[in-house]
């Protein structure tokens, strides 16, 4: 069932290593420039604090953020003002990566993204507010339970398991949508609202689609996560951060293969479609031909 997208998704990311390297070089200058202005603000809050000369663990951070609440305002503000740098690169990547997969091309990744930029500047937006709605309503849902009572264990696993693994598993279908959203701009040259409605509607009609986003969800959660345990155990340094940008080009080369397996599971029903009509068609004219 999703054999054949797989295999042409793990062949994409062995033959595309240019372009991994490329979305690396760019989400590590943007990371260096998002987090510099952070930390910055950060390292002064703690001098001034006198919490700076503790060694830093997670009570030394909840206790900081207890006593400076103003600089959780602060850094909020500071999220707030990077959410936008975060929409343009989303949109410019996912269409561009749409386009390049599909065509392949040594420059297609930049003629997907300017061709397609606008739209998919707009059904990213689309679908990070619907993600946003769903943050809120499951932050309520999970309030709403841990205020109900029922003890500790009840709490725990209602409001710190279950709601989260809810909001996990949505986020995850979204994001699934939005792929497909991006590949129907890109190969079929859909409206903004169309293309929405086409990102819900196809993996919604196609089991394949939701177990080919399984198969390489894993591998990208554990190339997403493995960097924390890893600054944990070796602490902050040059070597350090050297693996960290060995995982992180290692997550761009599945990013490429995820899309990449995504893109050849819609051309194989691009292909179904077309032919179902064409049979249809030829059909029709043998009826014609008759009467």
């Amino acid at each position: 069932m999703i054999a054949r997208p797989l295999s042409t998704g793990i062949q994409t990311m062995r033959a595309r290593p240019g372009l991994a390297v490329l979305l690396w070089a760019v989400q590590l200058t943007l990371a260096w420039l998002i987090a510099t202005p952070v930390g910055a603000a950060i390292d002064a809050s703690f001098s001034e604090s006198g919490f700076g000369d503790e060694p830093l663990n997670a009570v030394l951070l909840v206790d900081f953020f207890l006593q400076n609440r103003g600089v959780v305002a602060s850094l909020l503000g500071m999220l707030v003002a990077v959410f936008p740098v975060w929409l343009v690169w989303s949109a410019l990547s996912g269409v561009g990566l749409a386009h390049a997969l599909r065509d392949g091309g040594a420059r297609s990744f930049w003629t997907g993204a300017s061709s397609w930029f606008w739209p998919g500047l707009g059904v990213t937006a689309i679908f990070a507010l619907v993600a946003l709605v769903w943050t809120v309503v499951m932050a309520v849902l999970g309030l709403v339970l841990a205020a109900g009572g029922g003890g500790e264990v009840v709490v725990f696993w209602t409001s710190l398991v279950f709601v989260p693994t809810l909001w996990i598993f949505g986020l995850a279908a979204m994001d699934m949508m939005l792929d497909y959203a991006r590949i129907g701009l890109a190969a079929r040259d859909l409206s903004v609202i169309k293309a929405v409605f086409f990102g819900v509607s196809f993996p919604l009609r196609r089991l394949s689609a939701h177990l080919l986003y399984v198969v390489w969800f894993g591998p990208a959660l554990l190339l997403a996560v493995g960097p924390a345990p890893l600054e944990a155990a070796l602490g902050l340094g040059f070597l350090t951060f050297l693996i960290q940008q060995v995982l992180l080009l290692a997550r761009q080369f599945v990013t490429i293969g995820w899309i990449g397996s995504e893109v050849a599971l819609h051309e194989e029903v691009l292909d179904s479609e077309w032919g179902a009509i064409a049979q249809a068609t030829a059909t029709v004219s043998a009826f014609g031909a008759e009467g």
